[in-house]
């Protein structure tokens, strides 16, 4: 009899909304918010506490990517995503923290003095400076 060949590491599927579908599976019906359908970016800040790095991950990126749409971007100031995305930029997943820099990026530079503003009262320069150290 022949050997089959395993792979250690299988690449995960993702959803239209760019999560692991084994993650959202997971996650199911954990978080009910009542504007679901209404407020993506909030199912996004909420995927932010998940245990898993993937879903940490791919929450950051497409946060990442919905703050390039300038009418999101209150709705994500609202629900204090500069304060949650901080803590990111020191998560163990090395790939956590590169998109965490990253939806901060776009954040200010689509945000404008606004976000800048909410950036520095959140004190984002700490972790960020600790990130581009190590």
């Amino acid at each position: 009899m022949g050997k089959s060949k395993t792979t250690k590491f299988k690449r995960p599927q993702f959803n239209a909304v760019g999560l692991p579908v084994n993650a959202v599976q997971e996650a199911g019906e954990e978080a009910e918010d009542p504007c679901e359908d209404d407020c993506p970016a909030g199912e996004l800040l909420e995927k932010l506490q998940s245990p898993s790095a993937d879903v940490r991950e791919f929450a950051c990126a497409s946060i990442s990517r919905v703050v390039q749409q300038s009418q999101s971007i209150p709705g994500l100031l609202q629900r204090d995503a500069v304060r949650r995305l901080g803590p990111m930029l020191l998560d163990r997943s090395l790939a956590v923290r590169e998109t965490a820099a990253g939806a901060l990026r776009n954040l200010s530079a689509c945000g404008g003095q606004e976000v800048c503003e909410d950036m520095v009262k959140h004190d984002i320069m700490t972790p960020l400076t600790a990130l581009l150290r190590e």
